[in-house]
């Protein structure tokens, strides 16, 4: 087939889109299929050959992340296949319009809403265009795709919408990346206390990830433990507004802004920590952080949220805290902080689930058959199917 990928973001810019889209695009082209990947030109390229072909294209405009790529469905047009990882409000307008003009089939995947479902009020700017966006044109867009694709049931439901063929597609892990390291050695390359309690946020520090709620984080961290120390693997143009909340919530020497990380080097972040922590709010819909983290045999602290609950066990292999929730998220850091035992018995769970379940082949053999039986019914409507 030729599939034609859209996204948003794409390595090396650091996100979850970006990396889903690499690992699925990577699956379905060794697996014999011409995959180009459509997105932004950022100043930047995956230093790795690829299997695969990425355009880059300079934008006309931009939303947030989001680039408005004139002409592009004319591009799109000659494609069996077009996936649309959204939210990519330009890109999936011009998928749509691709698949209506031809035979293209167009198929989405759902990873976060724009908004959280409210509306704005009286609020203009950003947040009145995306509640406006996903109120008018995502129903618009789901009834030209052919298939949708979600993490999770869970997840889907929050959208409120129906849809004749919806498959579950999770996520995956590279359960040779990350696989447990030796604590100490992690810590001591990185100059941390052996005695330390450490706490690894892993996330982008720019204006469209605020949702990951690292503030929140911060302002929990004097309450955990005198020896606790939080790890901030990111970067963004949010850091320094973030340094300085650090500073005045009294431990700007206790949070670790260590930038960007490569994909390589975050094992080594991982291997250094205690548990991990997603305190997301509102449009998280899976944490890629959490099959990373226990994969390397390391329990993670994360809200409750809809797509979130089904990567993580309460109990089991980490804990689930309420979302925005300063008290619950302290609870729960405590409830870990206290119980070293707890910590590894979490954590050897985890990486025996994560790695059995959560796979990119995996991820890439169920869209390449659902592109399949797309490709081999695109003269008749949408495919019918449960999640």
């Amino acid at each position: 087939m030729k599939i034609a990928v859209v996204t948003a973001t794409f390595p090396p810019y650091r996100g979850g889109t970006g990396h889903v889209a690499y690992h699925n695009a990577w699956a379905l082209a060794e697996r014999g299929h011409a995959v180009t990947v459509w997105t932004a030109d950022r100043g930047g390229a995956a230093g790795a050959a690829l299997p695969f072909r990425v355009v880059r294209v300079a934008p006309a405009a931009a939303v947030g992340n989001a680039p408005w790529i004139p002409r592009l469905a004319r591009r799109l047009g000659k494609a069996d296949v077009v996936h649309v990882h959204y939210p990519d409000i330009f890109g999936a307008i011009a998928a749509a319009r691709a698949a209506r003009q031809g035979s293209t089939r167009l198929v989405m995947t759902l990873h976060n809403r724009l908004v959280d479902g409210s509306p704005p009020g009286a609020a203009l700017g950003k947040a009145g265009l995306f509640w406006a966006y996903e109120r008018w044109a995502t129903p618009w867009l789901f009834r030209r795709a052919a298939a949708l694709v979600t993490m999770s049931e869970d997840h889907f439901h929050t959208w409120q919408q129906l849809h004749p063929c919806v498959r579950v597609v999770p996520h995956g892990v590279d359960g040779a990346l990350f696989r447990p390291r030796p604590r100490g050695t992690m810590r001591r390359r990185l100059g941390l206390p052996a005695d330390a309690l450490v706490l690894l946020f892993v996330g982008a520090l720019d204006a469209a990830h605020r949702f990951k709620n690292l503030p929140l984080l911060l302002a929990a961290l004097p309450y955990v433990a005198d020896s606790a120390v939080l790890l901030v693997a990111g970067d963004g143009d949010q850091r320094t507004a973030l340094e300085r909340a650090a500073r005045r919530l009294g431990v700007g020497r206790r949070a670790w802004f260590a930038g960007s990380q490569e994909p390589q080097a975050l094992p080594m972040w991982y291997g250094a920590a205690d548990a991990t922590v997603l305190p997301s709010v509102s449009t998280e819909s899976f944490g890629l952080v959490l099959l990373e983290s226990l994969a390397m045999q390391i329990p993670v602290v994360a809200t409750s949220l809809p797509g979130v609950r089904t990567v993580v066990r309460p109990g089991q292999d980490g804990l689930l805290v309420d979302p925005g929730s300063l008290e619950s998220m302290v609870r729960g850091l405590r409830a870990l902080a206290r119980r070293p035992q707890l910590r590894q018995q979490m954590g050897r769970r985890g990486r025996q689930r994560v790695v059995h379940e959560y796979s990119w082949r995996s991820s890439g053999e169920k869209l390449e058959r659902l592109f399949l039986e797309l490709v081999s019914t695109r003269t008749g409507g949408s495919l019918h199917g449960p999640p």
